[in-house]
């Protein structure tokens, strides 16, 4: 049995009515995702395994037989996103954002895999092209228990729309306008909304764990 797992290129409607903010925003992530071909990710995998494995979803959902599947195929996949973050820096120091999200793209392209953050920043750089503020959010599920950082369940998207004296880790300042933008989801939502269903999308437990954000306009990249 071959599994194959890929985000499928379809950008779910907003919850909320769509304003003109929205409209720009769903016309540049269409624009991109034009340009990109389907990517094969192995956090998508894992989100995935977590979703079966979720309030014992597992004899409803798929077999231990499927699961095991699923886990090395997100294994494998993560070889090839090391790999392609490998070949990124392999290029040396880029001397603009412009010219990182260009490289980055192209090794996409070529690769055919990527995870949020691959994505993500190449749209992040075409809203600043469009003169709008949109800046990168890299978000990480904690334990309420231990405090530490529960591997599967970060995420990193685009914010805009924001208030101006918003503080960009703490959702609450951001505004009730504030949108973002998921190249990974394929989304664009009012950012209330879309952080609800990032929650139920990584199953988060809201009585176990809780979430950090931070500013991830400054680019890393990471195994």
């Amino acid at each position: 049995m071959q599994i194959e797992s890929q985000n499928k290129r379809t950008i779910y409607p907003s919850f909320k009515r769509i304003n003109e903010e929205k409209i720009i925003a769903e016309k540049i992530l269409k624009n991109y995702l034009k340009t990109t071909s389907y990517t094969k990710s192995n956090s998508y995998v894992r989100a995935k395994i977590n979703k079966y494995y979720a309030k014992n979803e597992t004899t409803k959902y798929a077999t231990e037989e499927l699961l095991k599947k699923l886990v090395k195929l997100a294994f494998r996949y993560n070889e090839n996103i090391v790999e392609l973050r490998q070949n990124i820096r392999s290029k040396g120091k880029f001397k603009t954002f412009e010219d990182f999200c260009k490289t980055l793209e192209n090794e996409v392209k070529k690769s055919g895999y990527a995870n949020c953050g691959e994505l993500n920043y190449p749209l992040q750089y075409r809203f600043l092209r469009k003169k709008i503020p949109a800046h990168m959010i890299c978000m990480a599920t904690c334990s309420k228990t231990s405090g530490e950082i529960i591997k599967g369940k970060d995420h990193s998207f685009v914010v805009f729309n924001l208030k101006p004296d918003a503080i960009l880790n703490i959702p609450e300042t951001w505004g009730s306008k504030a949108i973002i933008a998921d190249a990974w989801c394929n989304i664009v939502m009012n950012a209330n909304d879309a952080l609800e269903y990032f929650k139920y999308f990584f199953k988060i437990d809201k009585r176990k764990e809780f979430l950090i954000l931070k500013n991830a306009d400054k680019v890393k990249i990471k195994d």
